[in-house]
């Protein structure tokens, strides 16, 4: 199974056809599922796959099929990448929210001292 899986993988880094019709497109759509087992669901799979066919140039006609999962791989990868950056934004700013209430009672504090003395 292993073996073929490789065989199918070699040759689908040569350009094949583009799929002309609906049946061909959900035909070659699983085959890269099948064989490069993407990292999402096949639904979102298929509708990036839409997009990536929709950017080609217009005289894109052929394209290998590893193109295609490695456009997938890296945009799971810009994906995760985007979640991590939102995720260190907010921690930043909940950082810099805590040092700031930090310094607003610091000084309250020595503006209470102050009205002590």
């Amino acid at each position: 199974m292993k073996l073929k899986k490789l065989i199918k993988k070699v040759m689908y880094a040569f350009p094949s056809p583009l799929p002309q019709g609906g049946t061909e497109f959900e035909n070659w759509a699983q085959s890269i599922i099948d064989v490069y087992e993407p990292p999402m669901d096949k639904r979102s799979v298929r509708f990036a796959l839409c997009a990536m066919l929709m950017r080609l140039d217009p005289t894109d006609a052929y394209k290998s099929k590893r193109f295609f999962a490695l456009c997938l791989h890296k945009g799971a990868a810009a994906q995760v990448a985007a979640y991590k950056m939102e995720e260190i934004k907010n921690e930043q700013k909940e950082e810099d929210k805590r040092k700031q209430e930090e310094a607003v009672a610091k000084a309250e504090a020595e503006a209470h001292v102050q009205e002590v003395v």
